[in-house]
């Protein structure tokens, strides 16, 4: 998967003009190169003009994938990929670098009539770097593939147990004489919390608990995940495919997904820290250079502190309560939910109110336009940071306090004037209307020039073949030019070797005084 070019052009009449481009032609000849680049401007260009305002499309070209994004003012970006390259993270990639230019480069610069000289923007280069490596450069990549890799994680597990046709409770009696005759698993590092127990006791938990994981690792395949409940406890194991492997034992109530969480994060880190050279090894090392584990212990000993996930899932749950309470409430008024609408409209405002379960609240008066979500969401930013800074002592009060040190609140109201530039979810919904307004004006040009789509599909061919006969000039115009460029050196070295044997000539023919 590799990109190839980036450019920035803007969507002038009658001709897209080139504003700003990066090109990693290191692939093709030097003698192609400027072939190649001038080949990707004019298929860019050619899409471009030929597209409504404001459009998204891929357009296929000689095993190369051309995807290019017009805005509604006429801003428009082309990126050209392999076939291979996903289209999602290319067209997350020109929203990025189009938002980026637009925020540094003012349109004064960009809306002109003919190609600038010169316009001060470096941020394509850093863009075409990162995004060689899709999963690298996109979340929502890699997310997929780990869930790719958690299917066949599960798949392996659920086909090794069938094939054995073992259980649990006959792997835990046999597990001593399988220690005693096969440590195959090595213990690299370890970090334990065992205050909960007695003194004398901590030995042999710890032992017990290494014992369980190395019984764990050597019964399981590789790559794999699992969670094995054994005497009140639950192992939590991640085996990786290059066979570094994390234990975690938690009690009951830990969430499994967290304790799966920190194993990810505890091999990744041990691993960027740790050569391979150091702990891929057939017995115990005296001594590893790595105390990353101990932060690890201290840092999820409260899974919502730790997982914004689980933050969330509590936040969803208290939500639940505020509305069944008052739900509750409004039912034992004998309030009816229509005339607290109409009491509601007849004001003009909206007040969004957010209680915790600590009693600390929250108040958000809008207007009607104001999107709720983005509302509640800036409730809940503005108590978590307000929670934070100022201890529950000052604002547990009987009574109006004075004076709290807190000056939070201004920021707040100043950044979230605007419901898009402050949520992403607002500007996500805002590019799918614009997604569905495209769509829309796409298909009515096309009804009402009264089009077919087999005319444009033909019309789509021609453009195809006279990109071709235009690449094929090119490519004959290159063989020219290496060709000339050859003979002029050729001819070149041959004249100075005469020029040289002349010279030595005459140095002969003169006399010797």
């Amino acid at each position: 998967m590799k990109v190839f070019a980036i450019a920035v052009f803007y969507k002038s009449e009658p001709n897209a003009i080139l504003l700003n481009g990066s090109f990693d032609l290191q692939s093709f000849s030097f003698f192609q190169r400027n072939s190649v680049r001038q080949f990707m401007v004019f298929t860019g260009k050619l899409i471009i003009d030929r597209s409504p305002i404001p459009n998204r499309t891929t357009v296929k070209e000689q095993g190369y994938l051309c995807h290019v994004y017009i805005r509604a003012d006429c801003l428009s970006g082309l990126v050209v990929t392999d076939e291979e390259y996903p289209s999602r993270v290319a067209h997350n990639l020109l929203s990025k670098v189009l938002e980026d230019f637009s925020a540094k480069v003012p349109p004064a610069v960009w809306k002109v009539d003919r190609e600038p000289e010169h316009i001060d923007y470096n941020g394509l280069d850093s863009f075409l770097a990162r995004y060689q490596d899709p999963r690298t450069a996109d979340a929502m990549t890699r997310v997929q593939e780990e869930l790719d890799e958690t299917k066949i994680i599960l798949h392996n597990t659920i086909q090794a147990v069938l094939e054995r046709g073992e259980k649990l409770d006959d792997l835990v009696e046999r597990s001593e004489v399988f220690y005693k005759s096969e440590p195959n698993a090595i213990l690299l590092n370890g970090s334990f919390d065992l205050q909960s127990f007695s003194f004398f006791q901590r030995n042999s938990v710890r032992q017990f608990m290494v014992f369980t994981g190395k019984l764990i690792i050597d019964r399981s395949p590789i790559p794999n995940r699992t969670t094995v409940k054994e005497q009140g406890y639950l192992c939590h194991v991640y085996i990786r495919a290059d066979c570094l492997s994390g234990l975690v034992v938690t009690d009951e109530e830990y969430p499994s997904r967290v304790a799966h969480n920190l194993l990810s994060k505890v091999l990744e880190d041990f691993s960027a820290k740790v050569p391979p050279a150091v702990w891929k090894v057939d017995r115990e090392p005296e001594h590893i250079d790595y105390n990353g584990l101990d932060s690890f212990l201290a840092r999820y000993q409260d899974p919502r502190t730790a997982d914004a996930m689980t933050r969330v899932q509590e936040e969803l749950d208290e939500t639940k309560i505020i509305l069944h309470n008052t739900i509750q409430a409004v039912l034992e008024r004998g309030e009816k939910l229509d005339d607290l609408v109409e009491r509601s409209e007849e004001q003009g405002y909206l007040c969004h109110v957010y209680i915790r379960a600590d009693c600390l609240s929250g108040l958000v008066v809008t207007d009607e336009e104001y999107p709720s979500r983005v509302a509640h969401n800036l409730l809940s930013k503005v108590l978590e940071d307000f929670s934070a800074k100022v201890p529950p002592a000052v604002w547990k009060v009987d009574r109006e306090p004075e004076h709290i040190d807190y000056n939070g609140l201004d920021s707040f109201l100043a950044r979230y004037q605007d419901p898009r530039t402050a949520d992403a979810m607002t500007r996500v919904q805002e590019e799918l209307d614009e997604t569905k307004i495209i769509l829309h004006n796409t298909i009515q040009a096309v009804l009402e020039r009264g089009e077919k789509l087999d005319d444009l599909v033909e019309r789509s061919e021609g453009l195809n073949v006279q990109s071709k006969m235009f690449y094929k000039q090119a490519r004959k115009m290159n063989r020219c030019c290496t060709w000339f460029y050859n003979t002029l050196t050729i001819n070149w070295v041959w004249y100075g070797i005469v020029k040289k044997v002349q010279r030595l000539v005459q140095l002969c023919k003169c006399p010797i005084r």
